[in-house]
């Protein structure tokens, strides 16, 4: 398991940048910083309730979690994908905005801080998309919850195989393209959080829950930023 760790020089950097280059909010475009507080306190947050059939936290309906073996033991959102909010997570996610990792994790923060131990685990990206994208923002969002919460960060969860967009595809459809999409390159820790940036069906966070399970995890806690 690996600490993460800020680069000092990296830190230094991104002050110089915003000192030559004001950060205009990414959610309204006027306010100052990255995501400004006026855009941070307008985000209402998911559903954090449990489900009346399986009784898992979760914040999709409906559950994806009901029967479902190597289900994840929570899913959870902080946030829903909407205004502002919604604005701020595509730049972050298409538009090169990786600074944005940092006021979208502390919009997470709350959510992270009541969940039981477990070290930090970002979904993957395949290897192809993360070079056309020049990083993975799930693994952005998990290292910056690391630093904040001194859990630790380990990243041998990968992707293995590409898949299609998913927008449009029903939950069932989704959940039967990523099957076996993930992977383990060495036996993960106990207990784990996954991190990723948006939830819509869940399905994405389901196949890694199962990859991180059938490896030798015993609780995996699925979390992401926003449920869309």
């Amino acid at each position: 398991m690996a600490a993460a760790r800020r680069d000092p020089l990296g830190g230094l950097l991104d002050l110089l940048l915003d000192f030559v280059f004001p950060a205009r909010c990414a959610g309204c475009g006027r306010g100052d910083g990255w995501l400004c507080d006026g855009c941070r306190q307008s985000a209402s947050p998911a559903p954090r309730d449990p489900c009346a059939a399986c009784g898992r936290p979760g914040s999709v309906r409906p559950c994806p979690m009901c029967d479902v073996a190597g289900a994840p033991d929570r899913l959870l959102a902080g946030h829903l994908l909407e205004g502002p909010l919604r604005e701020a997570v595509h730049r972050f996610k298409y538009g090169d905005r990786p600074q944005l990792a940092r006021p979208l994790a502390g919009l997470m923060g709350p959510v992270v801080d009541a969940l039981p131990g477990g070290a930090l685990v970002p979904v993957p990206l395949h290897p192809r998309r993360r070079r056309q994208r020049g990083y993975n923002q799930a693994e952005l969002l998990a290292r910056e919850l690391a630093d904040r919460s001194g859990r630790g960060l380990w990243l041998g969860l990968v992707r293995r195989r590409e898949t299609a967009p998913q927008v449009g595809q029903s939950g069932e459809a989704r959940r039967a393209r990523l099957e076996g999409a993930f992977a383990v390159t060495v036996r993960p820790p106990r207990e784990v959080v996954l991190v990723d940036d948006v939830v819509t069906t869940g399905a994405t966070l389901l196949a890694a829950a199962a990859a991180l399970q059938g490896a030798g995890a015993a609780r995996v806690i699925a979390i992401a930023a926003t449920l869309g």
